[in-house]
């Protein structure tokens, strides 16, 4: 009988029918003959009569009733992929809100972790992060092959993520998003408990900021990020945060508002609910996340206020010496002059 086995090409899972041996099929080719010529003696007769030709009919007649039962039977209702399989008429350019047609919009839940902050540019008003997003959607297409228990997951291969539908990502406010393509980088698909799938992706975001100095050392510099799906209007998708107490946090620390710099400290903080945006496409849902910078007051005060009082307490000393001795004023004065104009230009 014939007998199939499964193989992966290009990330969908086919079946391929093996041969079937040559011996078995002539066996069953001869024992089908004998039985259509009515036995033993009967089937001599028919060799001696029949010749060559009667004894390769059974053979490619087994053999092709074999190869249409195995073809038969290896016929799958749709592609089937590596621990889950899709309906036939799956299109990965569909969002699931589409493929339910009727019913309310399909919700994107979003987490946002911070890994670190990597520069601050002050002349030219901007901030790089290194941050992990996590994008979380129901997929009602996508059918498990074994059943998940709640709180585990199933990781999928890179190859079989190319082939499933992602919500888009846009961020405004941010001048450059680049994601790591190396062997360290962070970029997951895997299938949740209740059918839900997860999109997990590590990027290096510099986003622009408003500075504004003139309350130095009090400032606080507010950096804000909205994230959104341009191609999906609010009435067919809606964006939220995860269902968690703090679904904004640094990595590792979740719990941690802030993080401590040498000149800053960084807060993290979230509008709770999505907002409306207007856009090209028509209006939609958004998201925002804020990073607040707050100055730290100390390092002004201990390195640019303190040193210029004490150099302005010096220049006094010049009252001190006799209007005679001009050189000996002219030379504190000059000297003060030079290292308060040193002191600022470092500072800035």
């Amino acid at each position: 009988m014939a007998s199939s086995h499964v193989k992966s090409v290009s990330g969908v899972r086919q079946r391929d029918v093996r041969e079937v041996p040559r011996s078995r099929a002539r066996g069953q080719g001869r024992a089908l003959w004998q039985s259509q010529s009515g036995g033993g003696g009967g089937g001599s007769s028919g060799r001696a009569t029949g010749g060559s030709s009667m004894r390769r009919a059974p053979d490619g007649a087994v053999c092709a009733l074999a190869l249409a039962l195995a073809l038969a039977c290896a016929r799958p209702a749709g592609p089937a992929f590596s621990g889950y399989s899709l309906p036939q008429d799956y299109d990965r350019s569909q969002s699931p809100a589409a493929f339910t047609k009727a019913g309310p919009p399909l919700e994107v839940k979003l987490r946002a972790r911070v890994v670190d902050v990597l520069t601050i540019n002050e002349f030219q008003s901007d901030l790089s992060v290194d941050m992990v997003l996590y994008r979380r959607w129901l997929e009602p297409r996508v059918s498990l092959q074994q059943p998940l228990e709640p709180g585990r997951y199933y990781a999928l291969e890179p190859r079989d993520s190319a082939l499933l539908w992602t919500p888009d990502l846009y961020v405004m406010g941010v001048r450059h998003f680049s994601s790591r393509d190396d062997e360290m980088a962070v970029r997951h698909l895997r299938l949740l408990y209740g059918g839900y799938l997860e999109h997990i992706i590590r990027a290096t975001i510099v986003m622009k900021c408003s500075f504004d100095f003139r309350p130095y050392p009090f400032d606080v510099q507010e950096c804000n990020m909205d994230f959104m799906s341009p191609l999906q209007t609010t009435e067919e998708q809606r964006l939220s945060w995860y269902d968690e107490a703090r679904p904004v946090g640094f990595y590792g620390r979740p719990q941690a508002a802030s993080q401590l710099l040498p000149q800053y400290e960084v807060v993290l903080t979230h509008c709770p609910a999505a907002f409306t945006t207007p856009h090209v496409s028509g209006n939609v849902s958004s998201l925002r996340l804020w990073l607040l910078l707050r100055r730290d007051v100390r390092a002004p005060l201990l390195e640019l206020y303190l040193p210029t009082g004490l150099f302005v307490c010096m220049s006094w000393g010049s009252f001190l010496v006799r209007p005679a001795m001009v050189p000996g004023r002219m030379v504190l004065l000059v000297t003060t002059l030079l290292s308060l104009v040193t002191l600022f230009e470092s500072s800035r």
